[in-house]
């Protein structure tokens, strides 16, 4: 009987900008509910934490894109020819919502900040300028849009959690370690 195949991993990179990116989206959320529900409107608390939470969201915007120009270079490994066409299908599907909600929900949310008027001061003193106008219509256009890009985005993130979870323990196949670091 042959060998099961060993899929090939992501190089060390990719592994390194994708377990960045989700630490930082993994603090995003929790965060987000603190400063909105937890914390005295209007509040230099509540101003340090949005301050936070724009810098962590313009650092994985950075990252993203960082990541998507590593794909360019080093295209991630073939899925195993064993996979059924369905399941690789849902895989680049799945992927490709994710990297769009990764670049739509730091643009949305900065965008959400500029038509405030409040100023986008993000860590260490940096004050990113508006690119439009105070606009009321446009902070709550913006605003709708970032929160339930957000849950959709947490919606996304759970089944893409959930597949690594069922390749690895109902299957029992080396999908999840092709991303683990360390792994081998």
């Amino acid at each position: 009987m042959p060998e099961p195949e060993a899929p090939a991993r992501y190089d060390a990179t990719a592994r390194a900008l994708h377990w960045s990116v989700a630490l930082l989206v993994l603090l995003q959320f929790p965060l987000a509910v603190y400063m909105d529900r937890f914390v005295e409107a209007f509040s230099q608390e509540q101003f340090r934490l949005y301050s936070l939470h724009k810098t962590i969201g313009v650092a994985i915007l950075l990252l993203v894109v960082v990541r998507l120009g590593w794909r360019l270079v080093s295209p991630p490994p073939p899925l195993p020819a064993s996979m059924p066409a369905w399941e690789r299908r849902a895989a680049h599907t799945g992927h490709a919502a994710l990297y769009l909600l990764l670049l739509a929900q730091p643009v949305v949310g900065l965008l959400h900040g500029f038509a405030s008027g409040f100023p986008t001061v993000l860590l260490f003193g940096v004050t990113v300028p508006s690119l439009l106008a105070t606009d009321k219509a446009l902070t709550d256009l913006f605003g709708t849009a970032h929160f339930y890009l957000g849950w959709t985005f947490l919606a996304v993130v759970a089944l893409h959690v959930a597949a690594a979870l069922r390749h690895r323990f109902l299957l029992k196949d080396e999908i999840l370690s092709r991303m683990l670091p360390g792994a081998r």
